[in-house]
């Protein structure tokens, strides 16, 4: 079964509830999390295996 890939953008509140979640889900994984720098998302995503970092900064 292929599973759906999920992005989040951004790495505060829901973000830290949902990301569990979705890579608990037999149906779904986290693909990505995009921050406003790319240290916090790096930083969010060393919990998910195979997730990948964006940085998203906002001009």
């Amino acid at each position: 079964m292929t599973k759906m890939n999920i992005g989040i953008i951004g790495t505060g509140f829901i973000a830290k509830i949902l990301a569990p979640q979705i890579q608990s889900s037999n149906k779904a994984r986290l693909a990505a999390v995009s921050s406003r720098t790319l240290a916090k998302a790096e930083k969010f995503v060393a919990n998910y295996p195979g997730a990948v970092a964006v940085e998203a900064p906002i001009n």
